[in-house]
């Protein structure tokens, strides 16, 4: 296999990375709102396609076996087909919460919950401006953008304790809601666990530019 030939294989996994990220983000967001609209077809479609993103990660980790095997990649390109698979495997486990989400709906009855519904719909939005902050990062080889976007998984923090509380307060008084505050306690769970996926990938952007397993935040300058 010639230089050439391994570069354009390096760039179609990259591409395969990029479509099954766009799909993952988009679930981000389906899911909240099919669980706002109780939309019972929505959900099973939500469930089913999840079978395609573990196709896509499978896939994407075959393809970086076979560039290992069959070529001698430098070390950057060892740190990019790291990167690309890691980066896979954590998107496939946020596709995972949004189906997640997608299945409580599916026993869920929106109608008697608003504003905490409100503030999960809010965790689903930033969540889908940090997924694309975190892979527009991996495309421009971005450290700086990278911590930014790992940071801002504070608010999903602060929204998801927000909620908690909010449930806290409302249910002394209305005890018959109790299972159904459960359920979408469970559902916000998902969204943070997603944050924290997220910020993995963040991690990750890192050690592709800098060849650094860190944790975020960390002082930057020392990079």
């Amino acid at each position: 296999m010639t230089r050439g030939v391994f570069e354009h294989q390096l760039e179609q996994l990259q591409e395969l990375l990029l479509i099954m990220s766009s799909k993952v983000e988009g679930n981000l967001g389906l899911a909240a709102t099919i669980l706002q609209k109780a939309d019972v077809q929505g959900a099973q479609q939500l469930i089913a396609a999840d079978e395609g993103i573990n196709q896509a990660q499978v896939h994407i980790e075959e393809m970086s076996l076979t560039l290992f095997a069959t070529q001698q990649p430098r070390a950057r390109d060892l740190r990019l087909i790291t990167a690309v698979t890691a980066i896979a495997v954590e998107l496939e486990r946020i596709n995972d919460y949004a189906k997640g989400i997608a299945k409580i709906s599916l026993v869920f009855n929106p109608s008697s919950l608003g504003s905490e519904i409100v503030i999960l719909r809010e965790m689903a939005d930033r969540l889908q401006g940090m997924m694309t902050g975190a892979i527009d990062a991996f495309i421009a080889r971005d450290v700086a953008q990278a911590s930014a976007i790992h940071a801002a998984d504070s608010a999903i923090d602060s929204l998801y304790e927000q909620l908690q509380q909010e449930l806290l307060a409302y249910l002394p008084t209305h005890i018959e809601d109790m299972e159904n505050a459960t359920k979408l306690m469970w559902a916000a769970h998902n969204y943070e666990r997603a944050g924290d996926r997220i910020g993995n990938i963040c991690e990750r952007v890192v050690f592709l530019v800098t060849g650094k397993i860190i944790e975020l935040p960390c002082d930057m300058s020392l990079l």
